[in-house]
């Protein structure tokens, strides 16, 4: 497993792109955006158009936003969550422990 994708490219995203990039591994990313993906890009990372297309490219996903709030906003559309069958989420965003319990139960109930 040597591609992945990272949605959200604030300071951890964008980090975390160019780390796995610089251990050569082939890194899609997407941001709402696309200002904050440039310097990857330049990098070596691919721009995927869509929340979809990002996780489609990858077996495993690493979500940085905000919070879990902004993190389901992008996930729970009929197109991602196709997208997401199948394929490995991890969620790095910042919310309270009850937050983390409710957006597993979101993937559960959405076959994530």
């Amino acid at each position: 497993m040597n591609n992945v994708t990272v949605i959200g490219l604030g300071s951890m995203g964008a980090t975390l792109a160019r780390v796995l990039l610089k251990k050569g591994y082939q890194v899609t990313v997407w941001n709402r955006s696309i200002e904050k993906a440039e310097s990857l890009l330049e990098d070596g990372a691919i721009l995927a158009t869509s929340v979809a297309s990002a996780i489609s490219a990858s077996e495993v996903s690493i979500i940085c936003l905000s919070d879990y709030k902004a993190s389901i906003s992008i996930l729970d559309t009929k197109e991602v969550k196709q997208a997401l069958s199948g394929r490995i989420l991890i969620e790095l965003s910042t919310g309270s422990p009850q937050q983390a319990r409710d957006n597993e139960l979101w993937a559960q109930e959405n076959n994530v």
